[in-house]
């Protein structure tokens, strides 16, 4: 996760393991993507993850990528 990037402004940190988006399990990188691809730029999402061994849940914006 690299700063001023779009995971950065939503919050992600280097380590996080994104379970869910929206309420849909993802596995991969790609299947975390193409649940992303489907909303559009300022669209809010629900972000489930782990961090240090902890579950977390959130919301964020989508921003569009530099």
């Amino acid at each position: 996760i690299f700063p001023g990037t779009p995971a950065s402004g939503a919050g992600l940190a280097t380590g996080d393991v994104v379970t869910h988006i929206d309420g849909v399990q993802v596995h991969t990188f790609e299947e975390m993507r193409r649940q992303i691809a489907k909303r559009s730029a300022g669209d809010t999402i629900q972000i489930e993850l782990i961090r240090e061994d902890k579950p977390l849940r959130f919301s964020a914006p989508l921003m569009s990528f530099p």
